[in-house]
């Protein structure tokens, strides 16, 4: 199998446990004299051999993604450091204090709106060759 389906596996293999997980706890209590929709015990059973699958995926995923776990981390740092840079606050030049006793302050920054877009660019860049890189890697490599 190619490491791209066993992303995507790992995926609805995690979706699957989540959902078990909430029909557990759905389920687990009823009033006295009821019947349940599904019976815990056995959605216990898939659960431990969803949980038994997924670990397994992951780490024949983590042995294939060796030669680019480098690559990996970098993304992940990248794609935080960007969500950081686009929620970034930046106050320039004379600004109207929203207070009740609001006055007109002057602001500086460190880093400007502009060099701020600038760095973002730079690094969604970044973001987009290693994706491209990892996507055929997943394309390409067998699990």
């Amino acid at each position: 199998m190619k490491l791209s389906k066993a992303l995507s596996d790992k995926n609805r293999l995690a979706r699957k446990i989540k959902e078990l997980q909430q029909k557990i706890e759905a389920n687990n209590s009823y009033i006295k004299g009821n019947t349940p929709a599904y019976k815990v015990a056995d959605l216990l059973g898939e659960l431990e051999t969803a949980i038994n699958e997924l670990t397994a995926l992951k780490t024949n995923i983590q042995k294939a993604n060796q030669p680019v776990q480098d690559k990996i981390f970098r993304l992940a740092e990248l794609k935080s450091f960007a969500a950081f840079l686009r929620r970034l606050k930046i106050k320039e030049g004379k600004i109207l204090e929203e207070r009740w006793n609001a006055e007109v302050r002057e602001w500086e920054s460190g880093m400007g709106t502009v060099d701020r877009d600038k760095l973002l660019e730079k690094t969604e860049k970044e973001i987009e060759t290693i994706q491209v890189e990892l996507d055929k890697f997943n394309f390409e490599t067998e699990v």
